[in-house]
């Protein structure tokens, strides 16, 4: 609480020295005793007194002079660059955001949560800011693991991660991989015992289920090293993942779920209907494993999809197999003949135009739209090869 002299002094101030001394007198007392918002407050009285402006002005910036507006929007953000390094200095995070936020400063934020150790005192604020506010999802999602374990984590994806730039969901997507492949491993493992490396061509589960016999040995009707439901998910969210480190471990997973016994394997729409094989099918190509198997697989799922009662999944799971492949000829063919330009899709496959980028080829791209009449999208086609020549 500030003295009785504090306010005597700030009255004389005011009396005797003017606006000026008394707000510096404020600004300095405010920040002795950490009270960083009302400093906020006090600084911005400062600035508007700099600038010949009422003090207690409170109008929007757009009914301020034009000729001082842009110095002090300039003004405020470095008033909230001070206060918001203030309160991290504090450790008090959340309250830091609230001005650094504004300020564009989210890499000073990353980086306080870098430095962050978590306790049971900013353990939830950390993770708030760092998964719901998207400064740092990765390292929120690992003290999610660390700290409220699988289930929570993967409800946490699937309600946070919705809506994110791709780049931030295949990062998280695949630290929840590993993590539930490590854990896996580990309650498949004796313990004390080491785990096995892996192969070229099979995981260390795939590597760990030979060597004990297979399926016959290791599974039974309710027998199960890890939840079901966990994995299932978990298996689904690779989808994204082009990652080929993150790819070995989704094979590695799917491979465990197919010697679950059927009472335990999952249902699903196609084209993963026959759910671990044709995952683990799906991430062992993009590794050059079984690639023309797993074409042949997901062009006969895409092909038999009628699109007046079923789902476009099965041909963008397709599409996006042969683009990952660098199919890039047969990716455009199969877009362009399996989906009409009026079919609402959920973006898993590039577009027709991604594609053709990629192929570095237009022409089968302007010929489809010179079919179907589509003189804008044969526009953009024609800008994005004229684009491509240039460079």
């Amino acid at each position: 609480m500030a003295s009785d002299t504090d306010f005597v002094r700030l009255q004389q101030l005011l009396r005797d020295q003017g606006l000026e001394e008394a707000c510096d007198f404020l600004v300095d007392r405010l920040k002795q005793r950490k009270q960083f918002e009302q400093l906020f407050d006090a600084r911005l009285m400062q600035c508007r007194h700099r600038l010949g402006l009422p003090v207690l002005d409170n109008r929007d910036l757009d009914q301020i002079p034009s000729t001082v507006r842009d110095q002090l929007e300039e003004q405020y953000v470095a008033v909230c660059r001070e206060v918001g390094q203030l309160l991290l200095d504090e450790g008090a995070f959340r309250r830091a955001w609230m001005y650094l936020r504004p300020a564009g400063e989210h890499e000073v934020m990353k980086s306080a949560l870098a430095r962050a150790l978590p306790d049971e005192q900013n353990l939830e604020e950390l993770i708030e800011l760092s998964i719901y506010e998207g400064v740092d999802p990765g390292r929120g999602f690992q003290w999610m693991l660390e700290h409220h374990g699988t289930c929570n984590s993967i409800t946490a994806y699937e309600s946070a991660m919705y809506g994110r730039d791709l780049a931030q969901r295949q990062l998280v997507a695949g630290i929840l991989v590993k993590w539930l492949h490590k854990e896996l491993l580990n309650n498949l493992v004796p313990e004390g015992e080491p785990g096995p490396a892996g192969t070229d061509s099979q995981g260390p589960i795939e590597t760990l289920l030979a060597q004990h016999g297979g399926a016959d040995e290791t599974f039974g009707e309710f027998v199960t090293h890890i939840d079901v439901s966990h994995l299932t998910t978990v298996v689904r969210f690779a989808r994204i993942i082009t990652d080929p480190s993150v790819l070995r471990v989704a094979v590695d997973l799917s491979a465990y779920g197919t010697h679950l016994h059927e009472s335990l394997q999952p249902s699903a729409d196609p084209p993963f209907d026959d759910y671990f094989p044709a995952h683990r099918l799906f991430y062992a190509a993009q590794l050059g494993r079984e690639v023309d198997p797993a074409v042949e697989y997901f062009r006969t799922r895409a092909e038999a999809t009628d699109l007046t009662v079923d789902s476009v999944v099965p041909i963008e799971v397709y599409v996006a197999l042969l683009d990952r492949l660098a199919r890039y000829g047969d990716a455009v063919r199969a877009r362009a003949q399996l989906l009409p330009p009026d079919i609402q899709t959920t973006g898993f496959a590039p577009t027709l135009v991604e594609l053709s980028r990629r192929a570095g080829n237009y022409e089968f791209l302007l010929g489809q739209c010179q079919q179907r009449d589509d003189l804008l999208g044969y526009a953009i086609g024609q800008l994005h090869r004229y684009d491509g020549d240039r460079e």
